[in-house]
């Protein structure tokens, strides 16, 4: 997903899907030397279609879902157009009915189902010559560092023919400047490609049809990416941090036996065990920088476990003392990676600490109403909008959580009378 030129393979990996890299700050950096607003970050082959509460908590795009495009966060609208290199060819919308069982079809949040869908540009009604006419994507990123991920569900309708999905793409400025590319082939199962992006930014993707039945994509989704937070212990526990692999376990209340097996699971246990006696020795005074120096490792690893996941959260729970950034920070890593339950407690710390201002507790508070909603979980969705949601000086929020109750209600069958309040209708896109 670099120019070949810059990639440089550390080993063979037995998943065809990654392979690992070195890069330096030249791989960021276009032929000019200016520094790119792109930036490859990982591809995701286990979410599949249940994007809710991992991507998209800025703004979504679900191309073609309901006949129309499905869009929506707390971003939109952004700006948006859809085209082919052939101003006579306008590109397809398509929804494929059959395939409501598949694990790549994109959740639904209309209709709380999948659905398989998308863009393409009508390419099975060309010639096969790898000329197109492909499809063409403007998207306007907001001023802000984001998580651009790009979703292609899986293969299903052309897989046994000669034009299987193997296409290209490419993230540019719209006219000579190609800031990534990378390919889309054998996809037996769906994919995200993440980058990072600085914005503001008019980004144009391309999907080249080569010889493949037609070039489309499934949905897109920006998230924010907050960055890590600076060292509580300054600059030079930041060198520590390097010095000392990124990884810092501290007592914090915790068995260190349970640290251990925390340890086990990652990538550098072997030699971050060897440092824990030492580490573990005072853990009121490195508590701050502790939790911040598991926090940068966790964000580091892409390929956290979910094992991971809950021990850094458990730990952070069990602290007597918390910094707002870290706990923050690790929410929203654990409802972006389906960690409802370990991500329970810190959220209730946030809602209940007073740390928060009114419109960050609110926001906080819209998020986890938005997972028990994904989830079906009525009465906890109830619970979050009694307490936190009604307000009265937001009647298009009181009128869309009103909404989004009153639909889950009526999926979920009878419930008893809740508290709320009649007459706002939400926007209902």
């Amino acid at each position: 997903l670099l120019p070949e030129d810059r990639l440089r393979p550390l080993k063979d990996s037995l998943d065809p899907g990654s392979i690992e890299i070195a890069t330096d700050d030249s791989t960021h950096r276009l032929p000019g030397g200016d520094l790119s607003p792109v930036v490859y970050l990982a591809d995701d082959w286990e979410t599949q279609g249940d994007w809710p509460g991992r991507y998209g908590t800025y703004a979504y795009i679900l191309c073609g879902m309901r006949q129309y495009n499905l869009v929506g966060g707390v971003g939109w609208p952004l700006s948006l157009r859809v085209r082919t290199s052939d101003p006579k060819v306008q590109p397809a919308r398509w929804i494929w009915p059959g395939r409501r069982d598949d694990p790549s079809s994109l959740w639904n949040p209309w209709d709380r189902g999948r659905t398989a869908c998308g863009w393409d540009d009508r390419g099975e009604t060309h010639p096969f010559d790898g000329k197109g006419p492909d499809l063409f994507v403007d998207l306007g990123v907001p001023r802000g560092l984001y998580r651009l991920s790009l979703y292609w569900p899986a293969d299903r309708y052309w897989w046994d023919t000669p034009h299987r999905v193997a296409y290209r793409f490419r993230l540019g400025d719209g006219k000579d400047t190609v800031y990534c590319g990378g390919r889309v082939a054998e996809m037996d199962r769906g994919v995200y490609k993440q980058f990072a992006v600085r914005g503001p930014v008019m980004l144009t993707l391309r999907v080249l049809k080569d010889r493949s039945s037609a070039a489309g994509i499934g949905a897109m989704f920006l998230d924010k990416l907050a960055g890590l937070a600076p060292s509580p212990a300054g600059a030079a526990s930041e060198d520590m941090l390097a010095k000392r692999l990124g990884l810092s376990p501290s007592a914090s209340g915790t068995d260190p036996s349970d640290w251990k097996s925390w340890l086990a699971v990652t990538a550098r246990a072997r030699e971050a065990a060897a440092q824990a006696e030492t580490l573990l020795a005072d853990p009121a005074a490195h508590l701050g920088f502790d939790q911040w120096c598991r926090l940068a490792e966790l964000l580091r690893d892409f390929g956290a476990t979910p094992t991971v996941e809950r021990c850094y959260a458990k730990a952070l729970e069990a602290a007597a003392a918390k910094d707002l950034a870290a706990v923050e920070q690790a929410a929203d890593h654990l409802l972006r990676a389906d960690q409802i339950r370990s991500a329970q407690p810190l959220l209730s710390w946030l809602l209940d600490s007073g740390a928060l201002d009114p419109d960050q507790r609110r926001e906080w508070a819209r998020r986890l109403f938005d997972v028990h909603c994904y989830l079906g979980d009525i009465h906890e969705a109830r619970a979050v909008a009694d307490r936190w949601l009604w307000a009265p000086d937001d009647p298009a929020l009181t009128g869309s959580v009103s909404q989004r109750l009153r639909l889950l209600e009526s999926r979920s069958g009878p419930k008893p009378e809740s508290a709320v309040p009649g007459g706002e209708e939400g926007d209902k896109t």
